[in-house]
């Protein structure tokens, strides 16, 4: 199951559609520079995942969006992406004149392509500390390649950040190996994060131990720490009975004073009410005494006789006229009744005075007890607050500072065992660097390189005896010389050798791959070498061989070949090549209409 590429538009909302119609097996585009063959390969990159739009030509000014029809295991796909806005990338499972938002699948164009490829599941290493999945990026990078890359001195991989990546891919693609059970080394985050942590965990070390005596025995400090924990609480608990006695007084104290103040002020009410209790019996003496005196005066003034008088000596009558003998009795008679009336009220007061007399004296009494009692009591409170138990001989408040001393170095050696044991820790993730990447073929690979020879013999290079793929560069040997000790031209030829290989020995070994190949002027740089030494066949056979080879190819993988070299008349109608002209009026000019 591959992938098949079947059409390349390029869209307008005011041109017509530029159309590439690519064979199942291989398709030759041919044409002179600047008609449009290299901007293909970018299109093809840029739909296929690629974040570079293809550059800016004339030519392509009024057209907005390119389509990608696909063939993928007899399912017809489409990628539509934006030549103005790269983030404007569809996926459809349609053909592309049938695309609708009913068949669109929202999916990574990366993403669709490596579970298209085989290699869904395939981890390869991204550096020496870190792994992945193989992306889509790492599929571009094998199978579409560049004209700069054919003639290029740099190493196959890429560049230096990207090398450890490229490689694990390529020996995926190659043997479908990955790299899931590689040891990975940390990763400089890592290993700087574990650095600063053991730098930091040090710097503590050293200044806990400085806090620490030399001669400190954490036995010693716990034994006298728990000792004078002991004496803490023995003296805590003498305290505590001490409070208690001192609460208990207290209470007593204040019972004492409410029940002295209630006496006291109830006896000042005794003595109050019978001080007026007095003041009133004297009243009733005072009112006996009076009324006593009109009746005898009453008595006395009935019995008088007329008498003249001294001055001028008449008798009068008045007085007798006045009051009567009878009236005389009525009022006596009347303050018999008041005098009687009082003595029975004084009697009754002579009662209550007796009764709060009695109250009068069981209050003294009473604050006298009570004062006595409070004297007592005070007494008790004193003796309490001046006494020094023999026990408590301690200044508590320098015991409790020797214990935070105590509890200090315990803390302090517990946080240095705590931080040596952190330290052995951190120093124990620090892994030993591990081996270079060894990556090896065994001799079952063999018919790789038997494979690729067979390729450059039928390009013409039949001298070649042997060619040996070097997996770790990712590259070949030709008969033990490295290809990118050759010139442009021959570098160039052979890489092309090298990628049919690859993609051919991939499918038949149902390893992972993308199905097809792109190849930029794989002829072109040969074409144009101008030391002689460069040129070890000659040019013309070297073209007409690889166009005759290329039209009879219908093995493993779809090849698509750009390229500037013309092709002979015999193999032209065989292998009906897409024909750009570069020249107005004649056959199509370019990608693009002029």
């Amino acid at each position: 199951m591959t992938i098949k590429l079947e059409k390349l538009v390029s869209a307008s909302k005011i041109k017509s559609d530029v159309t590439i119609i690519f064979d199942i097996n291989r398709t030759l585009i041919l044409g002179p520079s600047d008609t449009g063959k290299s901007y293909i390969r970018d299109c093809l990159w840029y739909l296929l995942g690629g974040n570079d739009i293809p550059r800016n030509i004339p030519e392509s000014k009024s057209y907005d969006t390119l389509f990608l029809q696909i063939n993928y295991n007899n399912k017809i796909y489409t990628i539509k992406r934006s030549l103005k806005n790269k983030s404007l990338t569809e996926l459809y499972q349609a053909n592309i004149s049938n695309i609708d938002e009913k068949n669109r699948i929202n999916q990574d164009i990366g993403s669709f392509l490596v579970e298209c490829s085989g290699a869904k599941d395939k981890i390869i290493l991204r550096s020496k500390s870190e792994n992945g999945p193989i992306n889509g990026s790492d599929l571009r990078h094998w199978f579409l390649l560049s004209q700069p890359g054919m003639i290029s001195k740099d190493p196959t991989y890429g560049t230096p950040t990207e090398r450890t990546q490229r490689k694990a891919s390529f020996y995926t693609f190659l043997t479908g190996l990955d790299d899931s059970d590689m040891v990975l080394d940390q990763s400089e985050k890592e290993k700087t994060k574990i650095r600063t942590s053991l730098d930091l965990i040090n710097k503590r070390l050293i200044t806990l131990k400085e806090n620490l005596p030399d001669d400190f025995n954490q036995e010693e400090v716990n034994n006298s720490l728990i000792k004078l924990d002991r004496t803490l609480d023995e003296l805590s608990h003498a305290r505590n009975a001490k409070t208690q006695e001192l609460k208990n007084i207290r209470i007593d104290l204040s019972k004492v004073i409410t029940l002295l103040n209630e006496n006291q002020s109830k006896l000042i009410y005794a003595e109050a009410m019978l001080s007026r209790l007095k003041l009133l019996n004297q009243k009733y003496e005072n009112d006996l005494d009076r009324l006593n005196t009109i009746d005898s005066s009453l008595a006395i003034f009935n019995n008088l006789e007329p008498q003249a008088c001294v001055l001028c000596g008449s008798i009068s009558n008045k007085y007798n006229e006045q009051l009567s003998e009878l009236d005389i009795i009525k009022q006596r008679n009347a303050i018999a009744v008041e005098s009687k009336k009082i003595k029975l009220l004084k009697q009754g007061l002579l009662d209550s005075i007796k009764i709060e007399e009695e109250i009068v004296e069981y209050h003294t009494r009473q604050v006298k007890e009570l004062d006595e009692r409070l004297i007592f009591i005070r007494k008790q409170e004193e003796d309490v607050l001046s006494s020094k138990d023999d026990e408590i001989s301690f200044d508590i408040k320098e015991l409790a500072l020797k214990r935070t001393e105590y509890s200090l170095l315990l803390n302090t050696n517990r946080e240095i065992q705590k931080l040596v044991k952190e330290h052995d820790n951190f120093k124990s993730l620090i892994k030993a660097k591990s081996p270079p990447i060894n990556r090896e073929l065994g001799v079952e690979f063999e018919n790789i390189n038997i494979l690729i020879r067979s390729i450059l013999h039928s390009w013409g290079f039949s001298y070649i005896e042997s060619i040996q793929l070097d997996i770790m560069e990712c590259d070949i040997q030709i008969d033990g010389r490295d290809r990118l000790s050759y010139g442009a031209g021959l570098r160039s030829i052979f890489l092309a050798a090298l990628a049919i290989g690859f993609l051919s020995y991939s499918i038949d070994n149902s390893h992972p791959n993308l199905g097809f190949l792109i190849i930029d002027s794989p002829l072109k740089a040969y074409g144009e070498a101008k030391n002689s030494s460069d040129v070890t066949v000659p040019v013309k056979t070297v073209k007409n061989s690889f166009y005759e080879w290329l039209s009879n190819w219908k093995g493993n993988g779809q090849l698509i070949v750009l390229e500037n070299e013309p092709v002979n008349e015999n193999i032209y109608a065989q292998l009906k090549p897409i024909q750009f002209t570069g020249t107005l009026g004649l056959g199509r000019y370019g990608f693009y209409p002029k």
